[in-house]
């Protein structure tokens, strides 16, 4: 295939209308090049009345257009085949001789610029599937007869790592809990008698209740017109739409919860999007869901006047034990300070990043921690340029959660946390000093750290980030209070492995003030222990940070200004460059978020991009308390050759654009230039 398909220490603050994309190139964009086409489906085998689809990218123009051809026929005809215009080529109902045909795409920015595929057309086996189409559930069953002696397997779309389900020995086949890639399962009966001979049939898997089985974690921040909360927990789905098990923790104004049991309900569309709804003692806690696959998925609040966003992620119940934390690990987390209405410092930002190590030891089980700490744009740091704490741990095997203490630092000290595996948790902290302290609302994750010592070969090639964050308020806080504003950046940019950032782009949004296309340059510091040190430029901008690494090029920011206040996760840039519209396609769970510490647009759904230029699909959006559920949407998009590219998103009321960044051909980072909003688009199948 002819498909094409950077870790980040960013900025930890620095703080789609027709189908075809026009205006002036990205900054990021090469010199001009000559017009090129490319087909990505280079060969196919199609059985005789069977279709085929093809696909197709331009590079170096705004016009992505193209004619199909087979066999140097506009349009082909019965002897071999036809196409139509959007690549969709139909066998014709005959072997034709020779068996072999041609398919030629032709640029319509220039005409003499073309690329062609070969197309085998196979005979029609001596006996068929039926049904020869069915669509799946995940976790539904739809058996398939013939009327051979045949063996029964299953075939997934070249590049698939995902469960293709199941099939019994005599056709009956079960879909897996999420759609793999392209969302298709190919069956196929091989004949027992003469192995070369075999049919096929196609089960398309869609998402079902039964995509949400098993226990899971979750953490939302949330926000109304007069209070800010911070949950996390844990719950188990039964497949079936019924939530049990369930606990969290809750921090909000009127105080804080831990420990509550809950239960709820779940109903999942077929495009992956969902409704929760968690019933908390007297009260329904609303939410609206994508799923990324069974084991993942994004969320938003969606009741009246309020607003939030979240992420579910599948526990592991089987990595647990009964010793749960045990290792050295990586944090970081945000949020806001002192929710008191009588204190000084109600509602002013907090994030932090650091690391720490758990052992049996049961005075002191959390040791050798340091941490970064960002209070209101006050760095907080001592010991080896870190903040220096201890703590304790405790631990419920049968939730795979527990509580975690810590002493002598003076950032968050109360936490909740919620394993996810024996690697990492989800965190929701409470309280910022001692028992009946000043309480904090802030959430976050615990990750593994690798093995040191580190250096600073530890940063080496492209990287991608995301950060989000808030700028600085009064303090004392003023009244009226007047939330900090959010601050969000998206970008890449090149480590050379010893020190020096040699290049990049960074995209910011900083309280609707926009910066696009920037420049970064920068330098980098790292200590054995893996904590690190990063000056960067973009722009007119110069922001400093602290890191700690997860793995090599893998790692957690905490920005130090007085300016800003925020956390940013960064990683290694995959696939291979020059990149194109065609580096991205099929179908992508997309999230959007504006919600950090005041009620914001907050949107989820799933999204299509074609590999051409264009996008559609449906969303769930909470703009600011306003609720709109299953909105069509339509647009379009471009990618740049470095992974930066815009999308234009419009819905029949509003339209959004976005900034793009490619971490890989599976995941695009967003960052709204319309209004503060980050988040993702993550490839479902």
């Amino acid at each position: 295939m002819k498909k094409t398909v950077a870790l980040s220490l960013v900025l930890s603050l620095l703080a789609l209308t027709g189908c075809a994309p026009s205006g002036p190139p990205d900054d990021d964009d090469p010199p001009i090049q000559p017009v090129a086409i490319n087909i990505i489906e280079t060969v196919a085998s199609v059985e005789v009345g069977r279709t085929f689809q093809f696909h197709h990218s331009v590079s170096n123009s705004t016009n992505t257009a193209c004619s199909w051809k087979v066999n140097d026929m506009a349009g082909g005809n019965a002897a071999v085949g036809t196409i139509g215009a959007d690549g969709l080529y139909t066998a014709p109902a005959a072997v034709p001789s020779p068996a072999q045909v041609t398919v030629k795409a032709v640029a319509a920015a220039d005409a003499t610029k073309s690329d062609t595929a070969t197309v085998t057309i196979a005979p029609a086996p001596p006996f068929a599937i039926l049904p020869a189409t069915a669509t799946v559930p995940a976790g539904g069953t739809q058996a398939f007869t013939t009327t051979a002696e045949v063996t029964w397997s299953l075939e997934g779309a070249a590049g698939n790592t995902a469960p293709l389900g199941a099939i019994s020995a005599d056709g009956v086949y079960t879909a897996p809990l999420s759609p793999p890639l392209s969302g298709d399962v190919t069956i196929v009966a091989t004949s027992k008698t003469d192995t070369s001979v075999h049919a096929t049939a196609v089960a398309t898997v869609t998402f079902s209740n039964a995509s949400l089985h098993g226990p899971y974690a979750f953490v939302f921040r949330g926000a109304g017109p007069d209070d800010i909360v911070c949950i996390g927990g844990r719950l188990t789905a039964d497949g079936a739409g019924a939530i049990t098990d369930g606990i969290l923790d809750m921090s909000q104004g009127s105080g804080v919860v831990t420990a509550v049991p809950f239960t709820g309900a779940c109903q999942v569309a077929a495009d992956g999007r969902a409704a929760l709804e968690l019933a908390v003692g007297g009260d329904t806690i609303r939410l609206r869901l994508i799923l990324l696959s069974d084991a993942s998925a994004r969320m938003i609040g969606f009741a009246d006047a309020q607003t939030g966003i979240g992420d579910l992620e599948r526990q592991e119940a089987s990595a647990f034990g009964t010793a749960g934390l045990s290792g050295t690990f990586v944090f970081a987390y945000d949020g806001t300070d002192h929710y008191e209405s009588g204190d000084p410092k109600r509602g002013q930002p907090i994030a932090a990043a650091g690391r720490f190590t758990v052992s049996a030891d049961t005075l002191d089980p959390i040791h050798d921690g340091i941490a970064d700490i960002n209070r209101n744009g006050q760095w907080i740091a001592s010991g080896d340029s870190g903040a220096a704490f201890f703590g304790v741990l405790g631990y419920n095997a049968y939730y795979g959660s527990g509580m975690i203490g810590l002493g002598g630092v003076l950032g968050v000290q109360s936490f909740g946390y919620y394993l996810l595996s024996a690697d990492e948790a989800l965190v929701v902290g409470w309280q910022s000093s001692g028992f009946l302290g000043e309480r904090t609302g802030v959430i976050g994750r615990i990750a593994r750290a690798a093995a040191g010592p580190f250096s600073a070969s530890a940063l080496s090639g492209d990287m991608t980030t995301n950060s989000h964050g808030y700028g600085a308020i009064a303090s004392p806080t003023p009244d009226p209070f007047v939330p900090p504003a959010p601050a969000f950046s998206a970008g890449f940019m090149t480590a050379n492995g010893s020190g020096t950032f040699t290049g990049g782009l960074v995209d910011t949004n900083v309280g609707g003030t926009v910066g696009q296309a920037l420049q970064v340059s920068g330098t980098y510091a790292i200590s054995a222990n893996g904590r690190g040190t990063s000056t960067i430029t973009a722009g007119s901008r110069t922001n400093y940070a602290a890191f700690y690494m997860l793995s090599n090029d893998r790692a957690y920011t905490v920005g130090l200004d007085t300016w800003g206040t925020g956390i940013s996760l960064f990683g290694p840039q995959g696939g291979s460059k020059p990149y194109s519209a065609a580096s991205v396609n099929g179908h992508y769970a997309f999230n959007l978020r504006g919600t950090l510490t005041s009620r914001g647009t907050d949107a989820v759904g799933q999204i299509e991009l074609d590999g051409a230029g264009c996008l559609s699909g449906h969303i769930d959006v909470n703009a600011a308390g306003v609720l709109s559920q299953d909105v069509a949407v339509t647009g379009s998009y471009t990618m740049g050759a470095t992974g930066r590219g815009t999308a234009t998103i419009t819905t029949p009321t509003m339209s959004w654009t976005v900034t793009m960044y490619l971490e890989d051909a599976a995941t695009i980072l967003l960052l709204g230039t319309g209004y503060p909003a980050i988040g993702s688009l993550a490839r479902q199948y």
